[in-house]
């Protein structure tokens, strides 16, 4: 990172703290905890375990908010796709029936969890009948597996972890834990793509000297939008307007004003804690880097020009150190 690259932030981010005072110790205490270096090895052990939930079609859910019918048909789905020697036939024609002690078994093994009670599942064609549930043999139509992007440990043997859940045709057979370049290389026709960002609380549990992972709570990460028209907040400073759009591959930009007139795409950059937004084809001057600034709630604060140490100016016309646009509702 250049000198002044890391200047320009130091500065904007002491702005920021100083503008928003408001932002409590609270706030704070819900940031993640030490992030966890994966090794390869562990992050394909990670990618398999959230591929268990993904690949059968979990839904998001709150600690201690799965219920007993989500429970039974993720242990029935799950053991259906790879332990299928757990099944026999049974039942009516095309029913396969697995022994209601798998069912708990698996429960206990994914959520630390037991069933309070074995039931019927009329909406998902599950029944359960004297120990045993009884279910219709049945194939998907798309492949479904997971990726962890990230790893945190927050203490007391809990972690929260990121991931990013891929969709690809039923007949795929690239590799769950290679990337998209590679997927394009092998089948250009057929490139996962990722459908939901998922994050998740795990447990570390130990027994009889082993160790794994269950499941705490799994919920879906909402991708902020930052497309918008973004007008300053003082209008005496000078007359530009900011307008963010959002691409298929990311988002482009337009600055526009009297006598200013800039455009390209644009990079969100996100680095401690802090969301900085990066105008790769509006360039200071001075030292002809990118103008940047800084997101917060709706709105971008560009630092103006420099100091002594770091001499270059945004946007000349502007008589404003630091420039507050917002975004229009």
């Amino acid at each position: 990172m250049k000198i002044e690259y890391f200047v320009t932030k130091y500065s904007i981010k002491i702005f920021f703290v100083l503008l928003f005072t408001t932002i409590t110790m609270a706030a704070f205490a819900q940031s993640p905890g030490k992030e966890v270096k994966l090794t390869p090895s562990e992050k394909k052990q990670f990618n398999t375990f959230f591929s268990n939930f993904s690949e059968v079609f979990v839904e998001p859910f709150a600690k201690d908010k799965i219920s007993d019918i989500k429970l039974i048909e993720f242990s029935i789905y799950h053991n259906y796709k790879n332990n299928e020697k757990r099944f026999t036939k049974g039942g009516k024609e095309y029913q396969v029936k697995s022994k209601a002690s798998y069912i708990d078994e698996t429960v206990m093994k994914f959520f630390g969890k037991k069933i309070t009670r074995h039931q019927s599942i009329d909406d998902s064609g599950i029944e359960y009948r004297e120990g045993w549930y009884y279910t219709t043999d049945a194939t998907g139509e798309e492949y479904d597996f997971s990726q962890i992007v990230s790893l945190y440990d927050n203490g007391n043997n809990t972690f929260i972890a990121t991931v990013n859940v891929y969709s690809a045709g039923s007949g795929w057979v690239g590799d769950t834990h290679a990337n998209e370049n590679v997927w394009k290389k092998a089948s250009p026709d057929d490139v996962p793509q990722i459908t939901e960002k998922m994050k998740a609380t795990l447990q570390k549990v130990t027994e009889k000297g082993k160790s794994r992972y269950i499941l705490i709570d799994y919920t879906r990460v909402s991708e902020h939008d930052y497309s918008g028209t973004y007008k300053l907040s003082d209008d005496q400073a000078c007359d530009l307007v900011i307008t963010i759009k959002k691409e298929n591959n990311g988002y482009t930009y337009s600055i526009g004003g009297k006598g200013v007139k800039s455009s390209g795409k644009l990079a969100v950059d996100k680095s401690d804690e802090q969301v900085y937004i990066v105008f790769n084809g509006t360039l200071r001057s001075g030292d002809n880097a990118a103008v940047e600034g800084i997101y917060f709630d709706g709105k971008i604060i560009i630092q103006n020009y420099g100091n002594s140490m770091n001499q270059y100016i945004c946007f000349k016309k502007c008589d404003r150190k630091y420039l507050e646009f917002i975004k229009e509702e």
